[in-house]
């Protein structure tokens, strides 16, 4: 494989190969979560995209609504992106025709040539390119993928050969790949798919699994140029390629991709600024259960000096309290001074009595390697060392507590030389 002399197509690439991995390794759930818009913005295209073919009794209840999925009525959506206006395609494993139907009604394709290796889904296939009126310019013929030959592509004069969700049914993607690829005449695309590795694994049908490094090495083993690439409906991993060094054809894919962030909205409550504050101290609620408790001025901000009581039962708390109004969350630095024997430190937002945010820290399970660390205590931040716990509405906050939970006997000295209000 030889990359792209397009610095766009380049790019782009490289960047779409990066996130197909990071979705690998998150997972299907996660993905889901993280590029909800992506996947939502393709999933209303795609409804908006299909409308319903003709077809009669060879085509059973279970293959339409399988056809008919959002997912798949996602996949033949975008895959019409990839075609222009009186182009000769050809397609290598059909299924029952679907992708034919939408290529030669959404796409006006101006011929169609599919080759499929049940003879039972080329039949249904033709009945239902005649049921729809395309039998005229649109075939499907019984065929092996491996005997795919460049004169055969070259004489249907195909401009774009497509093989989707076939790779994942057969022993050997990569002779299959191969095969594809070699059969390839100058200035004909190939569009390709397979399942984004963790997904569709469940099918007793597909014996093939696929991931970004099997991919790429398959397209390079198979001397292809790979000019566009992207992940969809969370599902599969389309791939645009040729054996030319561009494609006109990854332009038109490109206008065409939905741009998910156009209509986002920031969240209420993420910060627009941070107001960074000299710290003044006020009375703490935390002082409990000790022998002595200081919060004096440090040569840059506050300190806190306590020791835990050895005598008394119950638990001990030290403490240091700073005012606050209209705030998203906080921006701190500590001088963890002497914090050996502290057992957690509470990162609380008081609105009067009622707690509205706490972040809980560890030091004994995870240490920052700063000596003066800071943290960023927001909503959306679950945290690396404070650990978010509960968080309503920062913004009606009116004092925040840092305190420290100590054994008995315990001490504790920190400073805070700097606060930072998000804003």
């Amino acid at each position: 494989m030889t990359e792209t002399t397009s610095t766009h197509e380049r790019n782009h690439v490289r960047d779409a190969w990066e996130l197909i991995e990071v979705m690998e390794r998150i997972g299907a759930s996660k993905s889901a979560e993280l590029f909800a818009p992506r996947w939502e913005a393709s999933r209303v295209k795609g409804e908006e995209f299909y409308a319903p073919v003709a077809s009669g009794e060879w085509f059973s209840t279970e293959n339409r609504d399988m056809y008919e999925s959002p997912t798949n009525r996602t996949r033949f959506a975008r895959t019409v992106d990839f075609l222009r206006p009186g182009e000769r395609i050809m397609e290598i494993g059909i299924g029952k025709g679907f992708l034919a139907l939408m290529a030669l009604k959404a796409g006006e394709i101006g011929a169609y040539r599919g080759i499929e290796l049940v003879p039972s889904n080329v039949t249904a296939t033709n009945k239902t390119l005649a049921a729809n009126g395309y039998a005229e310019r649109a075939t499907a013929e019984v065929g092996n993928l491996y005997d795919l030959t460049r004169e055969m592509v070259a004489e249907h004069k195909t401009d774009l050969l497509i093989c989707c969700e076939v790779l994942e049914h057969v022993p050997d993607p990569e002779a299959a790949l191969k095969v594809l690829a070699d059969a390839l005449p100058e200035g004909t695309d190939l569009l390709v798919s397979v399942p984004l590795r963790g997904r569709l694994e469940g099918i007793w049908g597909h014996v093939a699994q696929f991931g970004v490094a099997r991919v790429r090495e398959m397209a390079r083993s198979a001397g292809l140029t790979v000019h566009h690439v992207e992940p969809l409906a969370n599902t599969w991993v389309f791939m645009l390629a040729s054996r030319s060094a561009t494609s006109e054809r990854a332009e038109l894919v490109a206008a065409a991709t939905p741009d998910v962030t156009a209509d986002l909205v920031t969240p209420p409550d993420w910060s627009l600024s941070v107001d960074n504050v000299e710290p003044e101290a006020m009375e703490s609620k935390w002082r409990k259960n000790l022998s002595s408790h200081s919060v004096t001025q440090a040569e840059r901000g506050v300190r806190l000096s306590a020791t835990a009581s050895a005598k008394s039962d119950g638990s001990h708390y030290a403490g240091i309290a700073f005012a606050c109004k209209d705030v998203r969350g906080i921006r701190l630095e500590i001088d963890p001074v002497d914090i050996e024997q502290v057992e957690a430190f509470y990162a609380d937002f008081y609105a009067g009595a009622e707690r509205v945010g706490r972040w809980k820290w560890i030091p004994s399970e995870k240490r920052p390697k700063q000596k003066k660390p800071t943290f960023m205590l927001q909503p959306h931040n679950v945290g690396t060392y404070f650990k978010r716990q509960k968080v309503k509405d920062l913004s009606t906050a009116d004092r925040f507590e840092l305190f420290a939970q100590l054994p008995h006997g315990g001490k504790v000295t920190i400073e805070v030389p700097r606060i930072g209000w998000f804003r």
